[in-house]
């Protein structure tokens, strides 16, 4: 009887067991891991862990950058990328770049064209020219802001701020989100701003 007794515990028992094992696995038991390397993993070992099981998808943007880079040319570099990984992939900038020009933590858009001017550089198309100088609002740090009628020290930091915090400003309207940057402002500087 006794015999009988622990037979049909330990039957209860494996079956037990096996219902939550097909449970625990139903449900992906945190064993559906996808690795998903970035371009540079290689050089700074970064990994992104998918455990949803959804597949993510990275998907990739083209910018130009001539200049002050070691190689100047057109690279595929992931969405939602800062100029800073754009330039590492050209192999860094040159001894002779300006950096107060750029802005390295600036997000990059697709066909975006960016040129890093030397030290000295007179740029075509009156690029420093206060009266006439066109500024791309999401990439130009705050000396090229500040080529802006109304734009001071202060307004250039609130940009590069709110484009920190929200990211690119995806038409020339937004820049009317930025604290102390309402329509008559706006009314003096559009025709010398852009997104792209």
């Amino acid at each position: 009887m006794r015999r009988i007794i622990i037979f049909r515990a330990a039957g209860v028992l494996a079956i037990l067991a096996i219902c939550v094992l097909v449970f625990f696995l139903s449900q992906g038991g945190g064993m559906d891991k996808t690795v998903i390397l970035t371009p540079d993993a290689s050089e700074d070992s970064s990994i992104s862990e998918n455990t949803s099981g959804e597949e993510e998808l990275e998907v990739p943007i083209y910018v130009y950058l001539t200049g002050a880079v070691r190689n100047p040319g057109i690279y595929e570099i992931r969405e939602g990328a800062r100029l800073f990984e754009a330039v590492r992939m050209a192999g860094g900038l040159t001894d002779e770049a300006d950096l107060s020009m750029i802005n390295e933590a600036a997000f990059l858009t697709d066909g975006q064209h960016i040129h890093v001017p030397s030290v000295g550089e007179t740029l075509r198309d009156s690029y420093n020219d206060p009266q006439t100088a066109t500024v791309n609002i999401n990439t130009d740090g705050p000396d090229r802001l500040q080529l802006l009628p109304g734009i001071g020290e202060a307004k250039a930091a609130a940009i590069i701020r709110y484009r920190t915090q929200y990211g690119a400003f995806s038409s020339i309207e937004d820049i009317m989100n930025v604290s102390g940057i309402g329509k008559a402002l706006f009314e003096q500087i559009k025709d010398r701003i852009r997104v792209q």
